[in-house]
């Protein structure tokens, strides 16, 4: 037996039979909750985060959803009268890696480079770190023209998030989650009224 892996044995083995902490137990054990809390804190990082307003509705006017590495998903709904609503459950395995897949297929870039700004219609700021610029992307109306402006994938990855959430297509709860199929990619169908008024339109 190696010398070093012989001492470390009888480290450990004085310990166990005199009750006395050796120093080897003691780094193990310190080595063993760094270890712990690495882990804890890489899955509680944030795979994306989502705030979704939309400026003429009433019920989930705003609209936060946030998914964690360890595939816990929180949604925060508020109406128009600031009352809040907030639920979280687990993304089943399937979900998650199509949520990532989603993430990794978005041109973050051009969606941060897009200019489109209205008076109504919604908006939209990610963060998808480390896919997104430091501080995520802030979009308007991203359904709107979104095959023009290049964010069908965006369009794409917000709808999926809003179905994992148990939404419909523009936000709203469903009545039956489990028969409402996946979106289809490029159906873009979230938010589907055309918004009121287009300020900018430069792409």
């Amino acid at each position: 037996m190696n010398p070093l892996r012989t001492a470390v044995v009888l480290l450990f083995l004085f310990s166990a039979l005199t009750g006395c902490r050796s120093p080897a137990s003691i780094f193990f054990e310190a080595g063993l909750g760094a270890v712990a809390n690495s882990i804890g804190e890489a899955l509680s990082t944030p795979v994306i985060s989502i705030h979704y307003s939309h400026s003429r509705r009433r019920q989930n006017r705003d609209i936060v959803i946030t998914v964690l590495r360890s595939q816990k998903m929180t949604i925060t709904t508020t109406d128009a009268h600031r009352s809040s609503v907030s639920s979280e459950h687990m993304v089943p395995d399937q979900d998650f890696h199509a949520l990532l897949r989603e993430i990794q297929s978005v041109d973050w870039e051009k969606v941060a480079r897009d200019q489109v700004r209205g008076v109504d219609g919604t908006s939209v700021h990610i963060t998808a770190a480390p896919a997104t610029p430091p501080g995520g992307v802030s979009v308007w109306s991203p359904d709107y023209d979104f095959r023009k402006r290049g964010l069908r994938q965006l369009c794409d990855l917000i709808e999926r998030s809003f179905d994992i959430a148990g939404l419909d297509a523009e936000g709203l709860p469903q009545h039956e989650v489990s028969s409402i199929p996946h979106p289809v990619p490029g159906s873009a169908t979230f938010g589907s009224s055309p918004p009121a008024k287009t300020l900018i339109t430069a792409l």
